[in-house]
């Protein structure tokens, strides 16, 4: 996948003509198109959501109940009898020494995914970077072609003409 994101980006920037990409450029094509950074972005938002949920189990648990009871009393014909209830009930846990350790492993999580994301960027931009001089070098090699060719071309002709004047 590597191997075809670097070939995708060289097709990039050939097309694009190498000396109109600057390296800052580069960089952006990569942060903007790299699929592998995207992949990674999405996993340490996940991390991050997993420790909020960690977090959140800290919070009490409220739990809310009503209930109103009506029936008609065997003995008495004239009158109905009601019961009302209501409830609320909280409960919390916050000696729990698992959820802590979930905690500081969710954290640890996040700083890996994120340093894991650097990683990934700086070896993206090394290997572009790479390219891209790489690129930039056969372009000036291909200028240096090019002037020696006419230079050849300006020395035949004037030695046809030579030649031809005897």
């Amino acid at each position: 996948a590597m191997k075809w994101l670097f070939s995708l980006l060289l097709l990039l920037v050939l097309v694009v003509k190498a000396g109109a990409v600057t390296p800052e450029e580069l960089k952006e094509l990569i942060d903007r198109n790299s699929i592998e950074i995207a992949i990674q972005k999405a996993t340490v938002e996940k991390l991050k959501f997993h420790r909020q949920a960690t977090l959140r189990s800290y919070l009490p648990e409220l739990s809310v109940s009503a209930g109103v009871q009506e029936f008609y009393p065997y003995y008495t014909y004239r009158t109905w009898n009601q019961r009302y209830s209501f409830e609320i009930t909280a409960s919390a846990n916050p000696l729990n020494l698992q959820r802590n350790v979930q905690l500081s492993i969710d954290r640890y999580s996040v700083e890996l995914g994120g340093s894991e994301l650097k990683v990934l960027r700086l070896n993206l931009y090394y290997s572009g970077l790479a390219k891209l001089l790489r690129l930039k070098a056969l372009e000036e090699k291909l200028k240096m072609k090019k002037e020696i060719l006419a230079n050849a071309e300006d020395i035949l002709r004037v030695a046809k003409d030579r030649f031809q004047k005897g």
